[in-house]
């Protein structure tokens, strides 16, 4: 999508006006949002959900795994006249269905925009004419807060209601393994849903225990869902048979089944010439986990932090004139670089621990389904982080993988629930590539005298010797490794134990 605007001095914001009819078209243009932690919202420009993996807020309750889908998304309708025998309901939302596609608010979608939020603005025929109502998602980044929590806030601005008017929101709850697909036949009574006194807040919790080995967290967190501006209805229903055309024309499973808790009801006063703001909240936690900000508070707080990020860049890479096409070009870069890198919570053996990190880093391998892999974080470290200014996340990165070195080798990736995987020749030897630029983009060769020199030196010293997977070196200065059964480079498919590539 070309740029609506991209300066140094105001972040660059990806948009698009929508003509009429021509919105299911985006149904494969998506958007993403990172929080910092493994955590990320992710869809279409059309709002038509298409993969598993599009949701508003997906968790990383173990940063930067343990990756949980929590809030697929919400059914949405401005409603004139609510309840009288002129009542008319005006779609929002749209979802592929089994054989269908309903409802139908692609259709009256306008404009898109994306950048420290995604944002959709819809054109609705009323009885006051055109109204125009505008639905922003961001999400509360926990890069540089470590007490923040996994949280979205969705705002709907209407402009021009007409003058009976109610905006009405079913969320539709998955709260399940991000790679998994949910299933209500059969399980009414797999949630509970809560409503708080005295609060419009209404908790979703999970009655299923923990996801098993592999599959994500040890225990399944709560949904908390707040909509001040609203009075909820406790009216629980599963909505069926929601299919996914990406993950059919992968020849995948593709259909699930979503979890509506209830009703929120806005009534949306006419004021003419003043737009109207309702807000959505959503988080994991309990009720005094709420965010506290509003979602112009996280919005601003999104905005000075890639500013700066922005600003670091240019600096670091003298870039020259602030309105150079250079300069434009780098801070488009470097937002889309800052969505892979986030906080990783690690277990440090005990030698390690006096010299652990205040906080860990490493880089997600690729939206959506990957965590941080080894080899991937050490190839890009020096684009993502030193060309960028972070020494210090850079260094950071590097501390990470040494703590978690293993036999001279780090480790290639990390499953779901956080677990390390060391099937990899060439991630030991790529993280030495990466110290080494470190040390001369930040002048910093002090690094080697402590934690990251000592795991380079143990790389060098487990491959001469010989370490597992059969990665030794040779006699001529090469390295060998490997038999049939194992898949060590980056071509490394295996299935039901057949490594495809030798």
């Amino acid at each position: 999508m070309p740029p609506a605007r991209a300066t140094p001095d105001t972040l660059p914001t990806y948009g698009r006006l929508i003509p009429p009819g021509s919105a299911p078209g985006l149904s494969a243009t998506e958007w993403l949002l990172a929080d910092g932690a493994g955590g990320f919202a992710m869809g279409t420009v059309a709002g038509t959900p298409t993969r598993r993996y599009h949701a508003w807020l997906i968790a990383a309750t173990t940063p930067p795994v343990g990756r949980l889908s929590m809030l697929s998304c919400c059914a949405e309708w401005l409603v004139e006249s609510a309840g009288t025998p002129e009542e008319k309901r005006h779609d929002l939302s749209t979802f592929f269905f089994t054989g269908s596609r309903a409802p139908r608010g692609e259709d009256h979608l306008s404009a898109f925009q994306v950048g420290e939020t995604a944002r959709w603005t819809y054109e609705l025929p009323t009885a006051a004419g055109t109204t125009r109502v505008t639905r922003e998602l961001v999400l509360a980044n926990q890069a540089d807060r470590p007490d923040a929590g996994a949280a979205c806030i969705v705002r709907y601005t209407i402009e021009n209601p007409p003058r009976s008017a109610q905006l009405h929101v079913r969320p539709l709850v998955s709260m399940r393994d991000f790679h998994g697909l949910l299933r209500g036949r059969g399980c009414p009574d797999r949630f509970l849903v809560t409503e708080q006194e005295g609060t419009v807040a209404t908790e979703v919790a999970a009655r299923f225990g923990p996801l098993g080995p592999g599959r994500g967290p040890a225990a399944s967190p709560t949904l908390q869902l707040s909509f001040p501006a609203a009075t909820f209805t406790h009216d629980s229903q599963w909505w069926y048979d929601f299919e996914y055309p990406v993950e059919a024309s992968r020849g995948q499973d593709c259909h699930e089944d979503l979890f509506n808790p209830g009703l929120f009801v806005a009534p949306i006063d006419a004021k003419r010439g003043k737009p109207i703001s309702v807000e959505l909240r959503a988080w994991i936690g309990t009720l005094s986990d709420r965010p506290r900000a509003d979602f112009a508070d996280l919005a601003k707080d999104e905005t000075a932090r890639q500013t700066k990020i922005v600003a670091d860049t240019l600096r670091t890479a003298r870039a020259g004139a602030p309105t150079s096409d250079l300069a434009i070009a780098l801070a488009r870069l470097t937002c889309a670089a800052d969505r892979f890198i986030v906080k990783r919570e690690i277990e440090i053996a005990p030698r390690d621990l006096a010299a652990a990190p205040a906080a860990s880093v490493s880089v997600i391998a690729g939206y959506p389904w990957f965590s941080d892999w080894g080899r991937d974080t050490m190839i890009c470290l020096p684009g993502l982080m030193l060309t960028t200014g972070r020494f210090v996340e850079a260094r950071k990165t590097l501390e990470t993988f040494a703590r978690l070195r293993k036999n001279g080798l780090i480790p290639n990736w990390f499953d779901n629930a956080g677990n390390a995987e060391y099937n990899t020749v060439d991630a030991a030897l790529w993280f030495i590539h990466a110290a080494c630029e470190y040390a001369k983009a930040a002048k910093d060769p002090a690094i080697f005298d402590g934690e990251i020199g000592r795991a380079c030196l143990d790389i060098v010293k487990h491959y001469r010797a010989g370490t597992d997977h059969c990665i030794k070196m040779d006699d001529d200065g090469l390295i060998t490794a490997g038999d049939a059964g194992t898949q060590l480079t980056w071509m490394d498919a295996k299935r039901d134990g057949v490594v495809f590539t030798p």
